[in-house]
């Protein structure tokens, strides 16, 4: 293991136990989407998974650290785990507010998160309002936690690109709207792809996911019997 690698070894065994517990969940597949921690910044550095070990059993040698290119070191690296590299280093980059830090970037690939996005896909996202469920979202730290659980947010479904560069292209068009009574997103679904979330820390991230998996699953039920 590169000595690079083994001085993250505690973020490392974080990033497995979360990865572990969305396979369980059945939030991944096999060895797709990728857990990541922001390393630095100037220049922007990422821990993160770029093998496609089954995410059930990643172990220290899966992991690569990689720069805002998405250029790896590691030999394990897939072009779809490079690509999804690339978009975990957009998030770290573009979605950095003072508040709120784009540190950890989870990926995960649901059965309820994909019909979601097929189902909401021509609204360019959905809204997220009047659920107690809301005020367990990350937010800036003046924003109470009452005054959090009546906001609405607003989860942007994207279409997925030909290529790398067309899917950050369409991320960053994206991202640029926002109802004006929204708070900035901290997640997105990539049509027929993934959803990706961002937070402060890897335990706020993953938070995070269990919410907006909850509303994936919520919202494809209701319409469902509507």
């Amino acid at each position: 293991m590169p000595e690079a690698i083994e001085s993250h070894a505690d973020l490392i065994a974080q990033l497995t136990k979360i990865a572990q517990l969305c396979w369980q969940r059945g939030w991944t597949r096999a060895g797709t989407c990728s857990y990541s921690e922001v390393l630095n910044r100037q220049p922007l550095k990422i821990l993160t998974t770029t093998s496609s070990t089954c995410r059930s059993a990643l172990v220290p040698s899966d992991f690569s650290i990689v720069d805002d290119e998405a250029l790896s070191n590691s030999i394990n690296t897939t072009a779809s785990n490079q690509a999804d590299a690339a978009t975990h280093g957009w998030i770290a980059k573009h979605r950095n507010s003072d508040a709120t830090p784009a540190n950890a970037i989870l990926q995960t690939q649901s059965v309820w998160s994909g019909l979601l996005a097929d189902r909401f896909n021509t609204l360019d996202g959905v809204l997220l309002e009047d659920h107690q469920l809301l005020g367990s979202l990350a937010g800036p730290p003046e924003v109470s936690s009452s005054d959090r659980s009546t906001r609405a947010v607003w989860l942007p479904i994207i279409p997925r690109g030909k290529d790398s560069a067309e899917q950050l292209a369409l991320i960053e068009k994206a991202l640029q709207f926002q109802p004006s009574d929204c708070s900035p997103p901290t997640a997105m679904i990539i049509q027929h792809h993934s959803l990706f979330t961002w937070a402060t820390d890897i335990a706020t991230a993953y938070r995070q996911i269990e919410i907006f998996e909850y509303f994936c699953e919520y919202l494809v039920r209701k319409a469902a019997i509507s």
